[in-house]
């Protein structure tokens, strides 16, 4: 019995503590509430992590607004153990997806997400996304939010078949942690209808852990339809460096629409980047639209790409777009493309070159290639793996390859007029001397790779590089060549051209060539494939090179130095200068002291060849150039005008000379111009340049004269001066000839006179411009200086101060030995108020003095000042006003302040009605009400008033407090106030409203006679202040008490004890109560504890009791009996 007892609660207390999956159902679209997906999200986390919730979608309404959510804000993370499917939500998919819930921000913001996945996942616990369109968290635009973001690993599932979502117009797709997590059947980067691009900026980036990820699937409903992003596609970083990792991406769609049959134009990115030497992708039977790079890896990284679809679609009859490479590599890169069923073989068409790597090992195995531009494997391991086709017949195939290669045979496809290793026939190995060899039928043409250590190089019949053939170059004895070193056997055709492109044979070799560059093209059967390379024969012969020398008036004789061309290994033996007659003249490589005329120059080689005569021409030095000034014409120039010129030079021998005119000082004024024109008076001369070897030509000095003068003598001017601000100054004695005019103008340019002589003008600078018709001359600038008004009197000065009226003075007195002519006292605002050195009779202030000297210049001297004694003033605001309390006359005005003035002052109150009150400074016991004081000072022109108004304030007065009354019988009864305050009075009033005082009592006792019951009001006031009313309640007779005739005293809380209502007013009442014998059971005084049927702690019986109370109130006793009940 004690086991299953304990059994028992050990199941409760599990069933009590464990949680259960809860399905929470989304009915509201809303950002937040009751109903919202972001209460769910709560919900679903509160619950806990064991159970695997589900959050489904039951939306009412119908069109697309119905089922959007429109988020204002973050999501809550998505918690562990929880699946969120859109599926659910009734209704029509979304186009052409699996998606029936679209979700998008109101406003989207940097790190503003679709969903976050908690940090605290494991990587056991579940989280699947199903039929949800995440979409426009960053539209159009990179660096916003992004679709879904892992924060660690989890057993995280991003759709399924027929549950697949649209994850599109974000930043990042996703972006995290995706180990063995699960992507399938969905639409990134591509609207409902699965046409429309609405590109992510990025599909996915993980730089932690995402071994085990699987993008796509075994079946093609798994795969995805995936569209690349502006900044990149699927990117694989290396933050876990040296955990292996491994992805597989299978059956994708990328940058097609939904049905892989047509290109959608997406960013110039690659669709699947992988940069992790530790990690390994598996990219298996996708279609790429080649309008990007379907696969980049770089960094040591692992790529294994089998059964692809590049620039098609799976049946190859929808070409999709056109790229430059499929696949490229960089950097150390191991990559295995193809493989040996047909199956694992990759259909690369529409690129450029499917294959880039650089520095990479890439072993690509039996696929196939058409409507490329070209499919070259090139050795970027300096040129040791190689493939040679040499031999091309109806049954065998052979050629040359690094020992031990695996050599890979194709027939080549010429549509789309491309060369391309179309169709993989055959496999053989190279033996240890590089040869291989194929034995059996051959189609078609034929195109090569070799692989070496699992790096594959090839698609061309032949290397044909400089190495591959042996040049005879040209000279005097014989012509050049060039043969192929191994010869090409079967279906080849040879070409060979010149550098016009003219054909000079089709064998194995060409002879008999001059120099030159000549072009070999290999193909098979004049088709493709084909190879070409251009190789040059050099002409071994020796040249001499040709050349001139001018003599000039420096170089009387010419010589020249020879510098001839030969090849390496060539040296010159001999050198044969001749003149024009043939006479041998020099047999080194110098000759000199040559005259005006030709001569010829050839050498003798190492080699025994003699090189052609190169001809080197002396040329006579040019005449200097000769300036004919017979025929000049000279104009001579207006006076102060550049009107003159010097014309009519003629210039012979000049050709290619420059010519300047220059004037006497060496400043150049004319340039390649024989006239020199708008010139002014002054001498000229015309210079020559013609070789710089040679000095200048230069012309005679030719003169230009100036005509209409004016003659300006200053030698005798005289300058008075001016006397202060007055303009008696003269500037005279400059004699002046030939003007009609004269003006004298001062600094600022103003005229200042129009005679010979200046006079009557103020100090100042001054120049003189005489003028006539058509000449002017400025004379020098002369100075009228100034004499300055004399100011360095002596002097005192003594002030007497103003008040009450003008009568402010001030006296300057001079030494008599040296005083001014005259005075003149001015205001600031420059008012006369005097002209002697007194100045009497003014307010208060500063006056400027100002004295004329014995020359009649006023100059201003000194300014003096007037002080003012204060004017009498009752200081605004030194007064302590007290207002009266109540009207009881205890207002005061005290501590006044008094300015100004001259002292004893003299004080009179007066109150509203203008009567006297006070002679002193305070004013105290006063009631409220404006009161004016009048001050006056020693002199009798002063007199200061202030009026100052005394207040009345009201003093919150308490209630008194006094008893009710109680008599038995009408008569006359006091009430008297409780703690009676002294200073305080008390009025007694017959109603709470009247206006009528019945009595005045100061000590708080009022008698009043009463004949029934009724009530009176008490306050108490001081002054005019009172306080609110009392009642009193006055009771005659004792009709307030109520004695119930039963109790119940059974505990049950109600009735169980004798209630006597209004015995409380009766403080001194006796209250007995006795049975039926007369014995008293219960007697209280004041009845603080009623009577509950009991005595001495024991229940009386129940029956019929009687009681007896006296109030002790002058009333009669109270009696009547009392039931008990139980």
């Amino acid at each position: 019995m004690r086991f299953f007892k304990l059994f028992f609660l050990v199941l409760f207390t599990f069933i009590c503590n464990a949680a259960f999956a809860v399905t929470f159902i989304v009915t509201s679209n809303a950002d937040s509430g009751p109903g919202t997906l972001r209460q769910a999200l709560l919900d679903a986390a509160a619950n806990g992590t064991l159970p695997t919730d589900i959050i489904t979608f039951n939306l009412p309404g119908t069109g697309q607004a119905a089922i959007t959510i429109t988020l204002q804000t973050q999501l809550p993370d998505v918690s562990a153990n929880l699946i969120i499917d859109g599926t659910t939500q009734p209704g029509a998919f979304l186009g052409v997806s699996n998606a029936k819930i679209i979700i998008t921000p109101a406003t989207p913001a940097a790190n503003f997400n679709g969903f976050n996945v908690s940090a605290s996942v494991n990587p056991g616990d579940q989280v699947a996304f199903y039929g949800l369109c995440i979409m426009g968290f960053s539209p159009n635009q990179a660096g916003l939010g992004h679709g879904i973001v892992t924060n660690a690993n989890c057993n995280l599932i991003i759709g399924a078949p027929g549950k697949g979502n649209i994850i599109s117009g974000n930043n990042f797709a996703f972006l995290g942690y995706f180990q063995n997590a699960v992507i399938q059947s969905n639409f990134i980067g591509v609207a409902p209808d699965g046409v429309t691009p609405f590109n992510n900026s990025s599909v996915l980036y993980s730089a932690q852990d995402y071994n085990g990820l699987l993008i796509g699937g075994a079946l093609q409903t798994d795969g995805n339809v995936i569209l690349g992003g502006g900044t990149s596609g699927i990117n694989f970083g290396g933050a876990v460096n040296g955990v292996t990792k491994s992805v597989t991406i299978q059956n994708n769609y990328f940058n097609t629409d939904y049905t892989g049959t047509k290109s959608i134009n997406s960013a110039n990115n690659s669709c699947i980047l992988v940069n992790d030497a530790n990690s390994t992708i598996n990219v298996i039977s996708n279609i790429f639209s080649a309008s990007e790079v379907g696969v980049a890896a770089a960094n040591a990284s692992s790529i294994v790409v089998k059964g692809n679809y590049f620039g098609i679609d799976k049946t190859q009859a929808f070409p999709l777009g056109s790229g430059t490479q499929a696949i490229d590599e960089n950097t150390n890169v191991n990559a295995v493309i193809g493989g040996t069923t047909p199956a694992d073989q990759n259909v690369f068409t529409n690129y450029q070159n499917p294959i880039l790597a650089f520095g990479c090992t890439t072993n690509v195995i039996e696929n196939m290639f058409y409507c490329n531009a070209t499919v070259q494997l090139n050795d970027l391991n300096g040129g040791t793996n190689f493939i040679r086709i040499t031999t091309l017949t109806a049954t065998s195939v052979a050629g040359d390859a690094p020992a031990g290669a695996t050599v890979q045979l194709y027939n080549t496809a010429t549509k789309c007029n491309s060369c391309n290793p179309n169709q993989w026939f055959a496999t053989v190995t190279a033996n240890g001397s590089g040869k291989w060899q194929y034995n059996g039928p051959t189609v078609q043409n034929v195109l090569a790779s070799s692989t070496v250590n699992n790096n594959t190089v090839g698609f061309q019949i032949d290397a044909l590089s400089q190495s591959e053939v042996t040049i005879v170059n040209y000279d005097c004895h014989h012509g050049g060549s060039i043969s192929l070193n191994e010869p090409r056997l079967g279906e080849f055709q040879m070409l060979w051209t010149d550098s016009n492109g003219q054909l000079v044979g089709n064998g194995q070799s060409i002879s008999n060539l001059q120099p030159g560059t000549y072009n070999l093209q290999i193909s098979e059967n004049g088709a493709c494939p084909s190879v070409s390379n251009s190789f040059t024969v050099i002409d071994l012969t020796s040249h001499v090179y040709p050349s001139t020398f001018q003599l000039n008036c420096s170089q009387p004789t010419g010589y020249f130095t020879a510098y001839p061309g030969t090849v390496s290994g060539i040296t010159v033996t001999n050198y044969y200068w001749s003149d024009a007659n043939g006479n041998i003249i020099s047999t080194t490589n110098k000759v000199t002291n040559l005259a005006a005329g030709s001569y010829y120059l050839y050498i003798t080689d190492s080699n025994g060849c003699n090189s052609a005569p190169a001809l080197f021409q002396v040329l006579a030095a040019a005449p200097p150039p000769v300036i004919d000034a017979s025929n000049a014409v000279i104009t001579d120039a207006t006076c102060n005008l550049a009107n003159g010129s010097i014309t009519g030079l003629v210039l012979t021998n000049a050709v290619g000379a420059n010519y300047t005119w220059y004037n006497t000082n060496g400043t150049a004024l004319s340039y390649n111009n024989t006239n020199l024109i708008n010139a002014p008076a002054g001498q000229y001369y015309l210079q020559v340049n013609y070789n710089f070897n040679c000095p200048p030509v230069k012309s005679a000095i030719f003169t230009i004269n100036e005509k209409n003068v004016i003659t300006m003598d200053e030698s005798a001017v005289v300058t008075s001066s001016a006397s202060c601000t007055n303009s008696n100054g003269s500037i005279t004695g400059i004699v002046v000839t030939g003007a009609t005019q004269y003006q004298w103008f001062n600094a600022s340019n103003q005229i200042a006179g129009n005679g010979a002589d200046l006079l009557n003008a103020p100090s100042g600078n001054y120049y003189l411009v005489a003028s006539n018709s058509t000449c002017s001359k400025q004379s020098a600038v002369y100075t009228i200086g100034n004499i300055p008004a004399f100011k360095n009197y002596q002097s005192t000065y003594t002030s007497t101060d103003a008040y009450c009226s003008s009568n402010g003075s001030i006296t300057v007195t001079f030494d008599p030995n040296l005083t001014p002519a005259a005075y003149i006292w001015l205001t600031p605002g420059g008012v006369e108020v005097g002209n002697s050195n007194v100045l009497t009779n003014q307010p208060a202030g500063t006056y400027q003095l100002y004295v004329t000297d014995n020359n009649q210049c006023q100059s201003y001297y000194n300014s003096y000042s007037i002080n003012e004694i204060p004017q009498l003033q009752v200081v605004p605001g030194s007064a302590q006003v007290n207002d009266d309390q109540c009207l009881q006359g205890t207002g005061s005005i005290t501590n006044i302040l008094i300015n100004g003035g001259i002292p004893p002052y003299t004080y009179n109150w007066t109150n509203a009605l203008g009567q006297s009150i006070t002679t002193n400074l305070n004013l105290t016991g006063i009631t409220p009400g404006i009161y004016t004081l009048q001050v006056k000072d020693a002199t009798a022109c002063d007199i200061a008033t202030l009026d100052y108004a005394v207040g009345n304030t009201t003093e919150p007065i308490s209630s008194p407090t006094a008893n009710n009354v109680q008599v038995c019988s009408a008569g006359e009864i006091v009430i008297a106030v409780n703690n009676v305050q002294a200073g305080y009075g008390y009025h007694l009033y017959d109603s709470n409203i009247s206006s009528n005082i019945l009595q005045d009592a100061p000590n708080g006792m009022f008698k009043v006679p009463v004949s029934g019951t009724r009530s009176y009001f008490i306050t108490q006031y001081l002054g005019n202040c009172e306080s609110a009313r009392t009642e009193v309640l006055v009771t005659v007779g004792a009709t307030d008490i109520s004695i119930p005739n039963a109790f119940t005293p059974n505990n049950d809380g109600i009735n169980d004890y004798w209630d006597i209502k209004g015995i409380e007013n009766y403080p001194n009442a006796v209250v007995q109560v006795f049975n039926r014998y007369g014995q008293k059971v219960f007697e209280s005084k004041g009845y603080g504890n009623p009577f509950n049927g009991t005595l001495g702690g024991n229940n009386l019986p129940v029956g019929v009791y009687y009681y007896i109370i006296n109030l002790k109130s002058n009333c009669s006793l109270l009696s009547g009996s009392l039931t008990l009940l139980r």
